[in-house]
């Protein structure tokens, strides 16, 4: 056992794991307690009593945030740090785990990501990743930091989020009516949102429904230049634009009904309809001259673009319906059978200009390698999702010395992903030229089923009043079957799209838990902790080369599949709370052992054309700390703040991956930080309103990538850079109205989430400059000023 493990394993401290929730004012004035109630060990506990590390963002603070969606986490939550490129392709990073980097294909995921019980995580590919989650009406947002293998299973790797939504209350009847307007720097039309939920009880005390909407457009605010000549940079001055071409709406209704037929037992049906859409939001929507002139270049289209508006778009559909049951049971001291039925049902398509992949499919046919006249070109991708899934729990509720919490968990996953290049709008005569059949280069269909069957038990043992005790273990089996195929119509060349190669895999993993924790008072809790987590692995089918890579025998050969990967977390972590709510600090350290990683094997041939397979190869080691407080300064102002340190580094070396030991993993940032203060006037202003206002800073280190960046692969690389994000907001309320200006991203940074290389004029093109130092970065919202009214009853 390492020195540091030991360390770990060895000691406790008075340190907890960070907590980012705003302590709520109790109705007599009190100071606030800083406390709230989560489930994210599976059964209610208030948060500075739960031996974990975790982080749970209230109703209160998401809406201070103005939190749209979960990339409103960013800089927020130590140890969490997010990737994101379009909509439906959010990558959430927890201490460092990294699923995939920058060319994940058909992995799963590292963070398991939850609407309330009803799991969303799906497999990866380049363009879709688990659905976006809007955060209106949500009671909480949970991030449980390291391996949560024992009771999250499959995914979650690193750790998992969970949005909880407000739950229908039978008690009394309750809405609240949202309207936001904003204008965000250099986009030409303002932003909006309107959002409302009810709570309206059918019986008393026994029947409720609670219904909620929410409706949000953003203005784009990057151009598109849209030339045609290759020396891009000399063009752009005087190319025409289309204007503000990243434009974005999203659509959420949710539906959900509580019943409580009797005391003992309870229902609660719910549906959640979601519908994102974005203009210009594939790759090449992005910004790469920055926040002086946020626009982007992609070749001039004139089938496509003549009327001025942009044919890139995502639509992202998801329909989830869930079934929660419980009945409580007066047996052993009080037990909880539960029963969690979801169903996901996720269509999402997109289309973005992709010249660079069609450029590599026109080198590998032997044709012109400036593929004159091909210009424009497109692809059209996208993924369908239907997923099953149902858990049985039973949970001791009472005072019981021995708490238990075990049952049975099934999962079934059906995803069709379809991508497909075309050279469509090009010139017939160029067709006829190169004998051309077909418009269409690529055209190829995945198909992916997985169905995941578990068992889980989780015991802690109070063995004094002070002690406990705990440990777990989950069993999980899983069986895939995988088949990809491909056909090549624009050379009349069926490649084996009607008869696909088809792989399986299947494997048995166990993921156990161990914890001790000591809480002398009420106030005191420290606890060190041992866990395992996972994800599944996978196959991966022929490569589909149709005359690329001519030198394809100087590589290693692709394996048929991959398996899944690993990781054992030791952490020593403690929580404090002053009696009076005043004062908090938390803090957890840790190491987290990661065996044989699902990493993303990628060469480039001697035509630049890419080859890229899922390999399992290399281990990793992680070390770092959060840290978290808040400080009651007066009864009307609070300062909090946050910081974490992520020390990641591959601890062996894996020549087939171009990994070397003692290299750092991909766009981890070693360091996060946030701080701010919230302040909530206590004496009335005039009649019954009240001043409030806060202020919210966080820096996200850089984030390189040593594998995929632009050191080791100028072609495509890109890395990270720090970001400070600065937000403010300030405004009237009293019992029923709450009025407030605020300015998100305040100081107008490029704050980018994911970055690319200009890739489609440089490897493929034979340009007269360098253009591989252009990188377009996916940004988020440049300087965002607006007012807010919210009306509640």
């Amino acid at each position: 056992m390492t020195t540091f493990k030991a360390f770990l394993l060895g000691g406790m401290a008075a340190i907890i794991a960070p907590e980012a929730v705003q302590a709520q004012q109790t109705e007599d004035g009190d100071t606030p307690t800083g406390d709230i109630i989560v489930t994210a060990t599976k059964s209610e506990q208030r948060l500075s009593d739960v031996p974990l590390s975790v982080a749970a963002i209230g109703q209160d603070d998401l809406e201070r945030f103005g939190a749209q969606d979960v990339t409103a986490l960013l800089g927020r939550v130590a140890g969490l740090s997010i990737e994101t490129g379009q909509p439906g392709f959010t990558r959430f990073v927890i201490r460092g785990v990294n699923a995939g980097g920058q060319f994940g294909w058909r992995q799963g995921a590292a963070t398991a990501i939850y609407i309330d019980e009803s799991p969303l995580t799906t497999r990866t590919n380049f363009f879709f990743a688990s659905p976006d989650i809007n955060l209106f009406d949500m009671a909480r947002v949970e991030v449980l930091r390291g391996p949560q293998g024992t009771l999250y299973g499959a995914s979650a790797i690193g750790g998992a989020i969970r949005a909880i939504p407000n739950a229908p209350d039978a008690s009394g009847y309750s809405a609240v009516v949202e309207g936001e307007l904003s204008a965000t720097q250099d986009a030409g039309d303002p932003n909006y949102a309107l959002r409302g939920a009810i709570n309206i009880p059918l019986i008393a005390d026994q029947l409720a429904v609670r219904l909620v909407a929410n409706h949000v457009s953003n203005a784009g605010f990057i151009d598109a230049i849209l030339i045609d000549d290759q020396d891009f940079i000399a063009e752009a001055a005087t190319a025409p634009r289309i204007e503000d071409y990243n434009s974005q709406e999203r659509t959420t209704l949710r539906a959900a009904l509580a019943w409580t037929p009797t005391d003992r037992v309870r229902i609660q049906p719910a549906v959640t309809y979601q519908l994102n859409r974005a203009d210009g939001a594939g790759d090449f929507a992005l910004n790469s001259f920055g926040k002086r002139d946020r626009a982007t270049v992609f070749a001039f289209n004139p089938a496509f673009e003549q009327d001025g508006r942009a044919y890139e778009f995502v639509r992202d559909e998801l329909l989830l319906l869930s079934l929660n049951a419980a009945v409580e049971i007066d047996a052993l001291g009080g037990l909880t059978l539960s029963s969690i039925t979801s169903w996901q049902d996720r269509s999402a398509t997109g289309r973005d200009d992709s010249v660079a992949s069609n450029g590599a499919w026109v080198i590998g046919f032997g044709l012109d390698d400036a593929y004159t006249g091909f210009d424009p070109s497109f692809g059209d991708f996208g993924t369908d999702v239907r997923q099953f899934s149902q858990e049985l729990r039973l949970a001791t509720t009472g005072d019981q010395r021995v708490q238990v919490v075990g049952g049975l968990f099934y999962n079934r996953l059906r995803q069709r992903d379809t991508i497909r290049y075309s050279f469509e709008g090009t010139a017939q005569a160029v067709f006829d030229t190169y004998g051309i059949v077909d418009p269409v280069s690529y055209d190829g269909i995945d198909r992916f089923a997985e169905d995941e069957y578990a068992a889980f038990a989780n015991l802690d043992w109070r063995i004094t009043d002070k002690v406990t005790l705990g440990g777990g273990l989950r069993v999980t089996h899983y069986e895939q079957d995988l088949s990809r195929g491909a056909a090549f119509p624009a050379f009349s060349d069926p490649g084996d799209l009607a008869d696909p190669a088809f792989l399986q895999a299947e494997e048995t993993v166990l993921t156990p838990r161990f914890v001790a924790s000591f809480q002398p008072t009420s106030e005191w809790l420290a606890y060190v902790s041992a866990t395992r987590g996972f994800r599944t692995g996978g196959g991966n089918p022929p490569e589909n080369l149709r005359g690329q890579c001519p030198n394809r025998a100087d590589f290693p050969a692709q394996p048929d599949q991959f398996d899944s990967d690993s990781a054992w977390s030791y952490e020593l972590g403690g929580k404090f709370a002053s009696r009076d709510g005043r004062f908090t600090l938390n803090a957890a350290a840790y190491q987290l052992d990661w065996s044989d990683i699902q990493t993303a094997v990628l060469f480039t041939c001697s035509d630049n054309s890419v080859i890229s397979y899922t390999g399992n190869a290399g281990d990793a080691r992680i070390r770092g700390f959060e840290l978290d407080g808040s400080v009651a300064i007066t009864p009307s102002l609070r300062l909090f703040g946050s910081a974490a340190y992520t020390d990641a580094e591959f601890s062996e070396d894996a020549p087939e991956a171009g990994i070397t030991g003692g290299q750092p993993l991909g766009y981890v940032p070693r360091w996060t930080f946030n701080a701010g203060a919230a302040w909530e006037q206590r004496e009335p202003l005039f009649g019954d309103w009240r001043g409030h206002g806060s202020l919210d800073w966080r820096h996200v280190g850089e984030r390189i990538d040593p594998q995929y960046g632009p050191a080791a692969n100028p072609d495509f690389g890109a890395d990270l850079p720090a970001q400070n994000i600065v937000d403010l907001r300030l405004g009237l309320r009293n019992t029923r109205i709450d009025v407030s200006l605020f300015a998100r991203n305040l100081f107008n940074e490029d704050v980018a989430v994911q970055q690319l290389a200009l890739f489609a004029t440089n490897a493929f093109r034979p340009t007269g400059i360098d253009t591989r130092t252009i990188r377009d970065e996916v940004v988020l919202r440049p300087r965002t000023i607006g007012i807010a009214a919210r009306l509640s009853y």
